[in-house]
């Protein structure tokens, strides 16, 4: 006679296969969470790529229908022979940005078309902006197109800019303080004005967008694909782990000049602060660059660590000193 024993046995996981189990997803984790936030980054930068180029698409669309690109900003006349030295605050003008001359041109036409009650012809002057009620009431749409994903220009902490422009080779930037005006629509995209807009002594490497400029195409004599059209700017940060110190409104802000480049600064022994920190340089989240649309629509990621020449240069549309995009 024969007989089959079964033993009993006793099923589960020891100490130390339990913290070897918990160890292995551990590094895992480790290893999957950089890969998750590359593949984010990634993909918020080619949103932001493709952001820019449908900037640039709307001014050569505007350049197409009216034979010249938009102005800047609309600051003192030309005929003005104070122009350069006037602040806001002394000369009763539009100062908006290139953006509401943009808006027919980004399927935005309904915005602008309630905008009647100023002028924004680049020949005629009119008084703030901000004392228009249709204008004002108008100013508070969020264009998805000109937000960068991985910069929200919604939390500025300091508050909203109402203008920005060049007079006496200073750049200044008027704002409203938080909450003041908060819900005046945003932009992390400006024009390049070049090394300081039209301030004299600059001239040689002025940009596409000055004040009041009428520049088209050809005046790009550097060629387009040498010449920056539009870059990134975060508005600034308080500190690394601060939020965004001004919202560039984009009603307000048009154009930023290249004069303090977009190198790292060492502000002490330990700490190096990129271009993003400062409201007054095109900068971005995007890891070491800052993204940039050329005149023929090209959008070109530029290294922080750029030549500070080169950089100018390629700012100036018509400098006669041609360089092209580091790779």
């Amino acid at each position: 006679m024969k007989s089959h024993l079964v033993r009993g046995s006793k099923l589960g996981f020891t100490l130390v296969e339990l913290l070897v189990v918990i160890a292995i997803i551990g590094v895992l984790v480790a290893l999957l969470l950089p890969a998750v936030q590359f593949a984010r980054e990634s993909a918020r930068r080619a949103q932001c790529s493709n952001n820019l180029k449908q900037v640039a698409l709307a001014a050569h669309n505007h350049h197409d229908t009216l034979r010249k690109l938009p102005p800047g900003y609309l600051g003192g006349l030309e005929s003005d022979p104070l122009k350069h030295t006037y602040r806001y605050n002394t000369l009763n003008t539009q100062w908006n940005s290139l953006f509401p001359m943009l808006l027919p041109y980004m399927e935005q036409d309904m915005i602008r078309s309630r905008m009647t009650d100023i002028t924004l012809n680049v020949e005629d002057q009119d008084t703030y902006w901000w004392g228009k009620s249709l204008t004002a009431q108008n100013c508070a749409y969020n264009l998805p197109g000109l937000v960068c994903p991985s910069t929200n220009p919604y939390q500025g902490t300091s508050g909203t800019t109402a203008c920005l422009y060049m007079f006496q080779y200073t750049l200044e930037l008027v704002y409203w303080p938080t909450p003041t005006n908060n819900a005046l629509g945003r932009t992390n995209y400006l024009g390049n004005g070049g090394q300081f807009g039209d301030i004299p002594g600059y001239e040689t490497y002025q940009g596409p967008f000055t004040r009041r400029s009428q520049n088209n195409m050809g005046a790009m004599t550097d060629g387009t694909s040498n010449t920056f059209f539009f870059g990134e700017t975060t508005g600034g940060k308080a500190s690394q782990y601060g939020t965004v110190r001004y919202g560039h409104s984009w009603m307000g802000s048009g154009v930023l000049p290249t004069y303090w480049g977009i190198n790292d600064t060492m502000v002490s022994s330990s700490d190096k602060l990129s271009s993003k920190y400062y409201w007054y340089k095109f900068g971005s989240e995007h890891p070491n660059i800052v993204q940039f649309v050329m005149g023929d629509g090209a959008v070109k990621p530029i290294a922080q660590s750029i030549n500070a020449t080169t950089y100018t240069r390629l700012s100036g549309m018509r400098d006669n000193q041609q360089v092209g995009v580091p790779q």
